[in-house]
């Protein structure tokens, strides 16, 4: 593995949840022709087909079912990250609460 981006990762997941690379575009506000070569080059950095094509139908390879798992767990673990990077810079920006007691 050389350079796996997460846009790859997400337009993969888009087009496994869907199966279908133009539902995939429009979720992702892409054309399908991009969904398709970015999916292509992810391939080529995996080493490995991870939809077999039929026409307009895709399905997922062994290997695609796999990396599925797995760009599952990377999506999930960046929203928590990003849910936990918003609760610190809230905290942060939060203003001081007055202290009842002091008069």
């Amino acid at each position: 593995m050389k350079n796996l981006s997460l846009r790859q990762i997400r337009i993969f997941s888009a087009a496994a949840r869907h199966l279908s690379f133009s539902r995939a575009a429009e979720e992702m506000h892409l054309s399908a022709p991009a969904v398709s070569m970015q999916i292509k080059e992810l391939e080529e950095e995996l080493g490995s087909a991870l939809f077999l094509r039929s026409g307009r139908k895709v399905a997922l390879t062994p290997a695609g079912e796999t990396f599925r798992i797995y760009a599952e767990k990377v999506l999930s673990a960046l929203l928590e990250a990003e849910a936990v990077m918003q609760t610190i810079q809230g905290a942060k920006t939060k203003p001081p609460t007055p202290n009842q007691d002091a008069k």
